[in-house]
């Protein structure tokens, strides 16, 4: 990796605004004040532009994102979310007036606390299997003052409480069949945790195992985040629990990216 440029014009700019400002304020010595502190920040640019340069997802280097306008902590030990994912949220906002809602697979809580944000009404629960995960989710939640009950536990049969009137996850779905052919950005493959994106072969074992979970549940709402060419086997996995397909929401990029199915 090549030096940064540390006397380029615009760290010079950097050094003489940082001194004028300290002048002004009366501070003794602004000029070596300045100094020290331009020289910390672009030893952390250094280290930041680092992180990137090896493909680690910009989130992480930051250590926060923004999701639906909340900013949220995040770091290795959870999934990025990512725009898409809001809409999730989006299709979720139509649930009834005070009704449970569980979201399995919450990560850094992203889908959990932006729904509780906008429909405060509604009792929300999130569970993960990852208890680093539900440290990430506890601890946003906490920073935003939203209350939100987050457990560690997989899926819809372990999660605590109910009856649950809707169910909204983003599950993994990525086939394992994708491991190191390429298809995936290094960000992603190499840098967030595995068990949140990596679903079996074909990329629908999470599906499989909360379609299986739904009976006992009997929700009269779901709404699920899918994969390219995924929504039709989803859908044809979510019919035998007698909850059906009743909208398909598309991402920018034209691909169906969730399904919302609703008991008959």
């Amino acid at each position: 990796m090549s030096a940064a440029p540390e006397t380029a014009p615009a760290a010079a700019a950097l050094l003489a605004w940082a001194a004028g400002e300290l002048r002004a304020a009366g501070v003794p010595e602004p000029d070596a004040d300045a100094e020290l502190l331009v020289d910390d920040a672009l030893r952390r640019l250094k280290e930041d532009v680092g992180r990137r340069a090896v493909r680690e997802p910009l989130a992480y280097v930051r250590g926060e994102v923004v999701f639906r306008g909340l900013r949220l902590a995040v770091d290795e030990r959870v999934f990025v979310p990512r725009p898409e994912t809001e809409l999730l949220v989006e299709a979720t906002l139509a649930v009834p007036h005070g009704a449970a809602v569980l979201e399995p697979c919450t990560g850094s809580g992203a889908v959990a606390l932006a729904l509780k944000c906008k429909r405060p009404d509604l009792r929300v629960t999130a569970t993960d299997h990852s208890p680093a995960a539900i440290a990430v989710a506890r601890a946003n939640a906490a920073r935003l003052g939203l209350e939100v009950s987050f457990f560690v536990a997989s899926g819809i049969a372990g999660a605590p409480g109910g009856p649950w009137g809707a169910i909204v996850s983003n599950p993994p779905y990525v086939g394992e069949s994708e491991a190191g052919a390429g298809s995936l950005p290094p960000e992603l493959e190499n840098h967030e945790p595995p068990d949140a994106f990596w679903a079996g072969e074909d990329g629908l074992a999470v599906y499989r195992r909360l379609a299986g979970e739904l009976a006992c549940s009997a929700p009269v709402f779901l709404a699920l985040e899918v994969g390219d060419r995924q929504a039709d086997a989803v859908c044809a996995l979510l019919a035998p629990a007698r909850l059906y397909c009743t909208r398909r929401l598309a991402a920018p990029s034209g691909a169906i990216r969730v399904v919302v199915a609703e008991r008959s």
